[in-house]
């Protein structure tokens, strides 16, 4: 496998779990005034809130590798959305 195919797979597996964990942290945020959820989940809303901060900090560095290890298609997209304009 080539060195540009294993940092794709590499990023894209970055950003998929940093999504999960972010989608997950920002649930039990959200539902922390539920007291008969959040009584199981076995960290304090600090530590989730900062779980959640940093999942969206390597979400955020993931998603500008991935986009410019996949800019030809991106622009290709562009190219063809801005054409039928």
């Amino acid at each position: 496998m080539s060195s540009e195919r294993v940092v794709r797979a590499a990023t894209s597996i970055v950003l998929f779990f940093s999504w999960l964990l972010t989608i997950f942290s920002g649930t039990i945020l959200l539902l922390k005034s539920s007291v008969a959820l959040y009584q199981y989940v076995p960290l304090s809303t600090d530590i989730v809130a900062d779980i959640h901060t940093y999942a969206g900090f390597v979400m955020f560095g993931s998603s500008i590798i991935h986009v410019y290890l996949n800019r030809r298609a991106v622009l290709a997209y562009l190219k063809r959305i801005v054409g039928k304009v």
